[in-house]
């Protein structure tokens, strides 16, 4: 018995990555004022970034209504009568909520709700898994088990340019990093677990910053296999560089390359690079 793997687009999963693995992406909601857009269908990244930095008003996220992820589930199960939606971590969002009241009134069919405990490409770095566990034959209930302890010990980090839009977004609560930040001008290492956002490090430079992102890194996995998503919102050399060093002192099993959306970029802003793993446990 098959399974359809979906995500939301909080996800940052590559289109290309998508098409590929036949995995369809539920769009959350940009708001720029009164002005609503469905992200990647009707904003793309590029066009989002364009609008951050001319438009009077900061922009916000919301979560699709429970009437439209029922739709998009009704949709996709007359393909696939198994979906296994994985989306943003509920401690952030209410997406996993929705989807989940969306999931109860379906009837003809299976919609499991995963929370990915992550944001951005920590959470399509899942369905990625998902989708090679499955092509290696592993049933349905074997690969929601096996994405379940993984995502247990998935981290991420994200080095922002600043802490002005996290500042602006309402995401700042440690005003100590906020100070650190704005006076001393030091980049802000920030630690991505279980949905919980937190300063890890700090650096004078995205060098330094990359330097230090991978001996955390390194001291939490060792040797491990691992699947690696980096990221970045405009700052592509210094991603180039953190891929290739990347490369050098991880042992990656695949290393995937994208975009901050929306849901990201309105919170971390422009030139903000980062790196998300999860461990590859091998397939028998």
């Amino acid at each position: 018995m098959s399974l359809t793997i979906a995500v939301d687009t909080v996800s940052d999963l590559p289109e290309n990555l998508a098409r590929t693995y036949k995995i369809p992406m539920l769009p959350v909601n940009i708001r720029f004022g009164r002005k609503q857009y469905k992200d990647r269908e009707e904003l793309s990244p590029e066009e989002f970034y364009s609008l951050l930095k001319t438009s009077p008003v900061h922009p916000w996220t919301t979560p699709m209504t429970p009437v439209t992820a029922y739709r998009f589930f009704k949709h996709h199960l007359e393909s696939n009568p198994h979906i296994l939606m994985i989306t943003v971590s509920a401690s952030v969002s209410r997406v996993y909520n929705n989807c989940k009241i969306a999931s109860e009134f379906i009837e003809d069919g299976t919609v499991e709700i995963l929370d990915s405990g992550t944001l951005s490409i920590g959470e399509g770095l899942l369905a990625l898994y998902g989708s090679m566990l499955q092509e290696a034959g592993l049933l349905p209930g074997q690969i929601i088990r096996r994405l379940d302890r993984v995502k247990k010990r998935g981290f991420a980090m994200l080095q922002p340019e600043n802490l002005v839009y996290l500042e602006k977004s309402g995401r700042v609560d440690d005003v100590v990093a906020l100070y650190v930040g704005k006076t001393l001008k030091i980049q802000p290492v920030l630690g991505i677990e279980q949905g919980h956002v937190h300063p890890v490090a700090n650096a004078f430079s995205f060098k330094k910053g990359i330097e230090k992102m991978l001996e955390i890194m390194k001291d939490r996995y060792g040797d491990e296999e691992l699947l690696v998503g980096i990221m970045d919102s405009g700052s592509v050399a210094w991603a180039d560089y953190l891929e290739s060093e990347t490369l050098n002192s991880l042992n990656t099993i695949q290393i995937i390359r994208t975009k901050l959306g929306p849901s990201m970029g309105a919170h971390v802003g422009p030139n903000t690079i980062g790196i998300s793993a999860i461990p590859f446990e091998p397939i028998e």
